[in-house]
C-alpha cells in the first residue's frame, strides 16, 4: 500500500520534532511540519496530503479550525485534531469542519496510530464512494433516456441533459423545484392532468409503470408522447430515500416536435392528402 503522506500543523505547543519523527517511525510521510494556518496552506497545495494533523490551538491569524476548514475547502484534506484539553465549546467549534479524529492529550503513540488508520480507512472510502458517484453522474448524462433523481419532499436533485431537452427546463432553474412543476403528466385521449408518476412512487413506496396514451407537457408549450417509469431509491435500512424518474419518447419519426396547434394541423395535412383533397386551414 503507498505511503500516507501527513502534515502536521502545530507551534509550540507541540513538540515537533519527537512528533513528526514519532510519525515517520510508524510509517508515514510526514514531509514537511507547518508552524502557521497560513504556511499549511502553502505546503497543502505542494504536497497533497491525505490527512492534517492540526494542533486545535494554533496561534496565528489562523486558529486550528480555521485552518482546518480552509485545508478541507481548498484541497479536500480531512483534520485530526491534537487538542491539549476538550471543553465542550471548543469542541463544538471543530465538529463543523467534520473532522475524522480528535485526540486529547496526553495520549500514546498506539492511540495516535489507531486515530491516524481509522481517519485514513474513511478517507479511502470517502474517495471510493465519491468516485462511484462521479461514475455514476457521467452515465446518466451520457445515457440517451431522460433521468431524474427527486427528493422524498418531492424536489429535483438531479437532471440529465437528455431531461433538460425533453422538459425544456433547465437543470440550474429545476433544481430544488417542486417535481409536479418539472414533469407534467396529460392523458392524451382527455387531455387531462394525469397523476405525477414520481409522487405516487413517494407516497406508496413502489415503483410505478404508468399505462400508454399519455404525453409529457413540455415547459415551452409542446406535448411529447413519453413512456415512463418511476422506481424509489431506498438505503441499507430499507428506508425510501428518494425516487427516480426514466423517460423515454415513443415518437419514431425524427421530425421536430410540434405544439398542440402544430400537431393538429399536421394531422388535417395528413387527413387530406390520404383522401387526395387539399388541407383546410
Amino acid at each position: 500500500m503507498t505511503q500516507a503522506t501527513i502534515l502536521v500543523v502545530g507551534g509550540e505547543s507541540i513538540i515537533v520534532q519527537d512528533f513528526e519523527s514519532g510519525l515517520e517511525s510508524m510509517g508515514y510521510d510526514v514531509p514537511v511540519v507547518a508552524a502557521s494556518g497560513e504556511e499549511a496552506l502553502r505546503q497543502a497545495g505542494e504536497v497533497r496530503p491525505d490527512l492534517a494533523l492540526i494542533d486545535i490551538n494554533l496561534t496565528g491569524e489562523m486558529d486550528g479550525i480555521e485552518t482546518a476548514a480552509r485545508l478541507r475547502e481548498l484541497f479536500g484534506v480531512p483534520p485530526v485534531y491534537l487538542a491539549a484539553h476538550g471543553d465542550q465549546e471548543t469542541f463544538d467549534r471543530a465538529r463543523i469542519t467534520e473532522p475524522f479524529g480528535y485526540i486529547v492529550r496526553p495520549f500514546d503513540a498506539r492511540d495516535l496510530y489507531i486515530t491516524i488508520e481509522m481517519a485514513l480507512y474513511r478517507r479511502r472510502t470517502e474517495s471510493r464512494f465519491k468516485q462511484s458517484e462521479r461514475w455514476l453522474a457521467a452515465l446518466l448524462h451520457a445515457t440517451a433516456d431522460a433521468v431524474i433523481a427527486v427528493s422524498t419532499a418531492g424536489l429535483v436533485l438531479f437532471m440529465s441533459p437528455a431531461a433538460e431537452e425533453l422538459t425544456g427546463w433547465r437543470r440550474e432553474a429545476a433544481l430544488g423545484e417542486d417535481i409536479t412543476a418539472i414533469l407534467e403528466i396529460v392523458n392524451e385521449e382527455t387531455r387531462e392532468r394525469a397523476a405525477n408518476p414520481v409522487t405516487e412512487v413517494l407516497r406508496k413506496g413502489e415503483a410505478l409503470v404508468p399505462p400508454g396514451g399519455f404525453q409529457l407537457a413540455s415547459r415551452d408549450g409542446q406535448e411529447i408522447p413519453v413512456d415512463c417509469r418511476a422506481v424509489p431509491i431506498r438505503d441499507d435500512r430499507g428506508a425510501l430515500t428518494a425516487a427516480l424518474v426514466v423517460l423515454r419518447e415513443t415518437l419514431q419519426s425524427e421530425a421536430p416536435r410540434l405544439d398542440n396547434q402544430g400537431r393538429k394541423q399536421a394531422e388535417r395535412v395528413l387527413v387530406a392528402r390520404q383522401a387526395g383533397a387539399a388541407p383546410s386551414r
